[in-house]
């Protein structure tokens, strides 16, 4: 029973190493995930150790390119762009005297975004709401704040704290279309098979199978 034992160890260490090995060449391919909910996913290996990444779901789709690099017996996946961390773009003009805080609220183009909603905080608690105006100029007549946000939909929502004496009382906020991407970051990429690999996306484990060619 011993000796069965080692036998099938001795086998599965084997496989386990050839899997490992396997080289992302003879990769090469098209993989794909689906649901039955109409989400799907694919990637595409190319032997210039580069990828293609696609996603549907519903009327929402995108797609995103990067490289694979090798890792010690793993293979990672970094996108060639990364998710810009900054969500608007904050301005000070010239000052006027004043008691209020007048924030205008544009596009990254200088478009003012009527209708934004306009919210003001202190210590975590809702103080004011409003919607900017033709203009898309909002302004709170109470100072006794902390901080204030905007929204506007199909933007990304911007937030500032507020400093009494510090904060400037007049600002301009550019806010910056809210793109749903899927990136990768070190992601690593698990081999099960020449036709099967295991890839964590939108923090979910999947197993992908390579499509046949045409």
């Amino acid at each position: 029973m011993k000796i069965v034992f080692q036998i099938i160890l001795s086998f599965t260490l084997v496989g386990c190493s050839t899997i490992r090995q396997i080289s992302i060449h003879k990769l090469e391919g098209k993989f794909q995930w689906s649901d039955d909910y109409g989400v799907g996913e694919t990637i595409e290996i190319n032997s210039d150790l580069t990828f293609k990444f696609s996603w549907a779901q519903g009327l929402m789709y995108g797609e995103t390119k990067g490289s694979f690099k090798k890792v010690g017996n793993y293979w990672e996946l970094n996108s060639e762009y990364q998710p810009d961390l900054q969500k608007f773009h904050l301005e000070i003009p010239p000052q006027t005297k004043q008691v209020f805080y007048e924030v205008l609220v544009t596009d990254i183009h200088s478009n003012g975004l009527a209708g934004s909603h306009c919210k003001s905080y202190k210590e975590g608690n809702f103080i004011d709401g409003m919607f900017s105006d033709e203009w898309g100029i909002c302004r709170f007549s109470n100072t006794n704040i902390d901080s204030l946000a905007f929204d506007y939909l199909g933007y990304n929502e911007a937030g500032i704290k507020v400093e009494s004496g510090k904060t400037p009382k007049t600002m301009i906020i550019r806010l910056k279309e809210d793109k749903h991407y899927h990136y990768f970051k070190e992601q690593k990429i698990k081999v099960l098979n020449y036709d099967k690999i295991e890839l964590k996306t939108f923090f979910r484990e999947k197993i992908f199978v390579k499509m046949k060619k045409k």
